[in-house]
């Protein structure tokens, strides 16, 4: 316990904004050649790798007392998993496809089998292709077979950059065509005919902005169908349910356009067939599907902040009519349509619904579900002529179930149940709803999950998990690895805060921009809430967050240190002002109107100063830090928690524990291979145990 921690060189440089200047000991973290190391980690500056490698030194060095029970945490998560994670077969004609782990297998491979009966077929096996590539990172972005069911569409990454290499393999000789793309961001959609491909790649600022369409027999690039000038716009294509239209979503956040092409059988889609299906406006999202003779819209336009669904005919997509109206509180989070019904995921006070809608007769099902705190999401569905409608149902005592929900009837029935290893009782765990009250008297819903053996006499420790950004909402999920922390004992508690969903589109705005604090403040609040209500130890709980949520759990730990024994803060957004304010940056100008322009307007740079966790450390007491990075990240990037980890070492003025633990090659999820990531989850839990029970020492 008594290494030393490394120490980044001060250089400062200074900056100023709106008439204020400030100082940054620690920019020199970020490379002149960033661009390069987030495609190629090797391009890295030899001192930037050292000081990373200083770091993970220096946690294994302060980590290793914890060895065995990071072993140990590690193998309790993973006798948690189904060891294969199937996914059921999803038919398509004459084929139905799937994907599973084989035995020790990092990584899922792809399978089909005959619909009419036959031997399961190994499509593509990527833990075999990343040993013949020779690669310690492979992640897939798509699989995608082609409609002759004779070849498939990969993207690969072998970086972490998000930067996926696309190519046709055939199915039948194994072999790879030529690369398409070097720079395309994962998705890759079939022409119905099967000569085409399209395809989205990244700029030089690694966003996705060009809609491409390819020959899928030759490889060749045909030419460009549609190109995004507007940097705060990110771009993807996809297919109708009815595969009768190409549909190219620009979207950024609080606002999106759709074009549409109709698909000829024996033509490529061209840029001449694309149109608009309503009009680009700020705080106005939308999404359309089509069947038969009428576009579905799901829309929040005139104030229909929860969202509506109207339909318009194909003939006059301007001639619309409300179908499923718009209920404040009631969020639309979700919508698939087939051939007769509409089926839509909603939710209303955090918790999710199933409505399946009768397009002939109007007439709407609600699907029934168990638990009351649960998560519904649509599985792979590939025909739009079903009958019924795949969904993926857990909560976090309840492993993953896959339902199909009959169209007819709304009635679910099992199709698969992910299995745990070893002894595991739903019976032996208690979910429970706790609710919270913010600062300004709103009601913050908090999903508890414990042992029924765990007391609530405020002894027990507890972990307090996050996120509150982008609409996203906080799904009350299994996680085998939580389970591992609930078996010693562990309360663990999901909140629900504002800047997420999880009570309506409403909860959402009044937690962004210029309401962005609340965030944090809900989620101190629900940190109040476990202690007083004796779910918690006071003076053991700690939170936990990646990204958005990582920049939360700063946050809410600079405004109020002693709230929490520890942070986990996963590739954490904590240098927020610094990358707010740098336009090259391939997220800034797109996140603009989700955290505010700090560049053009006074308020958002004096918000951000104000809660950024860098800008907002301060020297005093601190709770334990344990934050992650990776090189290739180019959502977080690596130098936002170095720096952030080298300013708390300086305010550091009680002995807190502060690590920084950079996956070297490995982007915004950590490493790309199962056991891999849970090995890392295992350290940060293990971590949280020892600073819950005063075993990091001060």
């Amino acid at each position: 316990m008594s290494a030393t921690p490394p120490r980044a060189e001060k250089r400062p440089i200074r900056r100023t904004a709106h008439g204020v200047s400030w100082t940054d000991d620690y920019d020199w973290l970020r490379a002149e050649n960033w661009r390069e190391a987030v495609a190629d980690p090797a391009q890295l500056p030899d001192e930037i790798a050292d000081h990373l490698r200083a770091e993970n030194a220096y946690a294994a060095e302060r980590l290793a007392f914890l060895e065995d029970e990071i072993e140990a945490l590690f193998q309790k998560m993973r006798d948690r998993l189904d060891r294969e994670e199937a996914s059921p077969p999803a038919p398509d004609g004459p084929f139905a496809y799937h994907a599973r782990y084989r035995d020790g297998a990092q990584r899922r491979a792809f399978f089909r089998t005959p619909t009419a009966g036959g031997a399961e077929e190994l499509l593509y096996d990527p833990d075999a292709e990343a040993e013949k590539a020779g690669a310690t990172y492979f992640q897939i972005g798509a699989i995608a077979h082609a409609p002759g069911h004779d070849r498939l569409a990969v993207t690969v990454d072998q970086a972490g950059s998000e930067l996926f290499t696309l190519r046709v393999r055939d199915i039948a000789t194994g072999r790879d065509g030529p690369v398409i793309s070097e720079r395309a961001d994962g998705q890759a959609v079939w022409t119905p005919d099967g000569a085409h491909i399209v395809f989205v790649e990244r700029d030089a600022e690694l966003r996705p902005n060009r809609v491409m369409l390819a020959d899928a027999a030759s490889g060749a690039v045909i030419g460009e169908l549609y190109r995004e000038d507007d940097p705060g716009m990110f771009v993807g294509v996809a297919l109708t349910r009815s595969r009768d239209y190409l549909k190219i979503d620009i979207h950024g956040h609080g606002v999106g356009e759709i074009r549409l092409a109709a698909l000829r059988p024996g033509e490529p889609p061209s840029a001449a067939d694309l149109f608009v299906v309503d009009t680009r406006r700020n705080d106005v999202e939308y999404d359309v599907e089509h069947a038969g003779d009428f576009f579905y819209i799901t829309t929040n336009t005139d104030g229909d902040v929860d969202f509506r669904i109207d339909r318009a005919p194909v003939g006059d997509i301007s001639a619309r009519e409300p179908l499923v109206p718009h209920v404040a509180g009631r969020a639309i989070e979700d919508v698939v349509l087939f051939e007769r019904h509409l089926v839509r995921i909603e939710r209303a006070d955090a918790v999710p619904s199933c409505v399946i809608r009768d397009l002939t007769t109007g007439v709407e099902t609600i699907a029934p579900m168990e638990d009351a705190s649960r998560a519904i999401d649509f599985a792979a569905m590939f025909e739009f002529r079903a009958t019924s409608a795949r969904v993926v149902y857990q909560s976090p005592r309840t492993p993953i179930r896959f339902l199909d929900i009959d169209l007819a009837t709304g009635e679910p029935s099992l199709v698969l149940q992910r299995e745990t290893q070893g002894p595991f009782n739903p019976s032996d765990y208690r979910v429970e709803r706790l609710d919270a009250r913010a600062e300004d008297g709103a009601i913050v819903p908090v999903t508890v999950l414990r042992r029924v053996s765990t007391k609530t006499d405020g002894t027990a420790p507890a972990l307090l998990y996050g996120y509150g950004a982008y609409g996203i909402t906080t799904g009350a999920r299994f996680s085998a690895a939580r389970l591992a922390l609930v078996d010693r004992g562990f309360v663990v508690a999901l909140a629900h805060i504002r800047g997420g969903a999880d009570k309506g589109r409403g909860w959402y705005e009044a937690g962004r921009r210029e309401h962005k604090e609340n965030t944090f403040t809900d989620f101190l609040a629900a940190a109040r809430a476990l202690k007083v209500t004796g779910f918690a130890a006071p003076e053991k709980v700690v939170s936990h967050g990646g990204s958005a949520g990582g920049m939360l759990v700063g946050a809410a730990a600079a405004i109020d240190p002693r709230a929490f024994c520890a942070v986990l803060a996963e590739v954490p957004f904590v240098d927020v002002l610094n990358t707010m304010l740098d336009e090259t940056l391939p997220l800034t100008p797109p996140e603009w109107p989700e955290w505010g322009d700090p560049v053009h307007d006074k308020d958002a740079f004096d918000r951000m100063q104000r809660y950024s966790p860098y800008e907002a450390a301060r020297p005093g007491p601190l709770p334990h830090v344990f934050a992650t990075a990776g090189v290739s990240d180019p959502r977080v990037t690596y130098w936002e928690p170095a720096k952030w980890v080298a300013k708390l070492r300086d305010c550091n003025e009680h002995g807190a524990t502060v690590l920084l633990e950079t996956v070297m090659s490995g982007g915004h999820g950590g490493s790309s291979g199962r056991d891999d990531r849970l090995k890392e989850t295992a350290r940060l839990f293990a971590f949280a145990c020892a600073a819950a029970e005063g075993r990091l020492g001060r």
